[in-house]
């Protein structure tokens, strides 16, 4: 077959890629809005475009189109969250800091 397949079985092919890149994308999603209990975090492998799927059907562009812009939206969402995380962190690490330099004191009234 050639790479250039529009058929049935190239178009399901084109599907099941972009529901996974879909699927991705709801995790993604839902891990930044807090919901870590519907996707928990899993090392998945890394993904890949699968070999020999040829030429992506004109009715399926438009959807590829969106994909791309959630990812877009998605990786902004990520760098300001590490970014926040970062702050966060470096604003825990003063404060610990601080607490371990000066220990509280306590005095025994009744003695």
């Amino acid at each position: 077959m050639s790479s250039n397949r529009h058929d049935s079985k190239g178009q399901s092919a084109w599907d099941r890629v972009l529901d996974s890149l879909e699927l991705e994308l709801d995790i993604t999603a839902a891990l930044l809005e807090g919901d870590s209990a519907q996707f928990p975090l899993q090392g998945g492998p890394r993904w890949e475009l699968p070999p020999d799927l040829g030429t992506m059907p004109d009715d399926l562009v438009f959807r590829a189109h969106s994909i791309r812009r959630r990812q877009e939206l998605a990786l902004h969402h990520l760098q300001s969250a590490a970014t926040l995380a970062q702050q966060r962190q470096t604003y825990v690490e003063h404060i610990s800091g601080a607490v371990h330099r000066h220990p509280s004191a306590f005095i025994d009234q009744e003695a």
